[in-house]
């Protein structure tokens, strides 16, 4: 834990384990705050219901604190009627909402959210910089994966899809974990149905970021990989996942490739065409999304301390600091 989050002792616990402790520390932060920041742990969404009941109250308990709240870094994806109705007006109430990508500020106006209380800004992670500036790639032609391992896969189609990419563009394939709890037993059941390398390093962004830059392609059903892929100036092949996140990101890089539906036997061809055209733009890609990462980091500096200055115009009274809490 220590590791993880640099926190010590009961603190790293806290949230789980003593839930009354971080009550009363949020409540203290938010009496000594002038202005509320809350990250909403990525995303809003119908399947992660079982997440919003703490994200929504916490949200709520600022809001009757009279701090002002901004809602920030998240994708707004709830459809469903019965989380709507109890959802809806508290993120109405919310003073600012920096979602991530701009689907997300249309489904927000669809359940009343004022035009006025929405900015469509970059994805966090695009402030983390990139490992040094040296040729990272391999000398043989690779194709890196990311399979998410938090959902249904269809294992079949992927240890396919492996083959065809080994055998029609004599590629290397490299599985890269995203997630060190969900996507090493992804993994291990493709190792049984084929023959596929992973990339040494597990556990650092660096790494990760490293694994993709060395790569020629990405195929990727990961949100953050093509976040981080753009970083990397490596062209990839997003696929999508349960919510219209990875599509609104695509739209917003004004990036000319089609995100594929979740990987089965009927759309492997689709991938394998896709890899052939992909190879025949490949240095202009990369320059293109090498550039495009490099002004959104610099937009999202400048959109946060817009976000800031903005809240702190709101406040009752002026003090040195922000509270900021944030929701994993």
């Amino acid at each position: 834990a220590r590791e993880r989050t640099g926190l010590m002792g009961r603190e790293a616990v806290a949230p789980r384990l003593f839930p009354g402790l971080s009550a009363r520390k949020f409540g203290n932060r938010l009496a000594a705050s002038d202005a509320v920041i809350m990250n909403a742990g990525g995303l809003i969404a119908d399947h992660l219901s079982h997440y919003l009941p703490g994200r929504i109250f916490a949200l709520l308990a600022a809001q009757m604190s009279g701090k002002p709240v901004a809602l920030v870094n998240y994708s707004f994806a709830v459809t469903r009627p019965d989380l709507l109705a109890w959802v809806s007006p508290v993120l109405r109430a919310i003073d600012l909402h920096a979602v991530r990508e701009s689907h997300s500020r249309k489904s927000l106006l669809s359940i009343g959210v004022k035009p006025e209380k929405i900015v469509v800004v970059p994805d966090a992670a695009f402030a983390v910089d990139t490992p040094g500036s040296q040729d990272l790639k391999n000398s043989q032609f690779t194709i890196a994966l990311q399979v998410r391992g938090d959902r249904q896969q269809d294992i079949e189609a992927w240890a396919k899809l492996i083959n065809e990419l080994r055998m029609r563009c004599d590629a290397r394939v490299v599985f890269l974990v995203g997630c060190c709890k969900h996507d090493p037993p992804v993994l291990a059941r493709l190792q049984k149905a084929t023959t596929v390398e992973s990339a040494a390093g597990h556990g650092s962004l660096s790494q990760l970021q490293q694994a993709i830059g060395s790569a020629d392609i990405l195929i990727s059903d990961r949100y953050h990989g093509a976040v981080f892929a753009t970083q990397m100036g490596t062209p990839f092949i997003p696929l999508s996942g349960t919510t219209h996140k990875t599509a609104g990101l695509i739209a917003d890089l004004d990036y000319d490739v089609k995100v594929h539906p979740p990987l089965n036997n009927p759309g492997i061809g689709e991938i394998i065409a896709t890899v052939a055209s992909m190879l025949a733009q490949h240095p202009g890609k990369s320059d293109q999304l090498r550039s495009r990462a490099k002004n959104l980091q610099s937009r999202l500096f400048e959109d946060y301390r817009s976000i800031i200055q903005r809240l702190l115009s709101t406040a009752d009274h002026k003090k040195s600091h922000i509270g900021v809490e944030q929701f994993w």
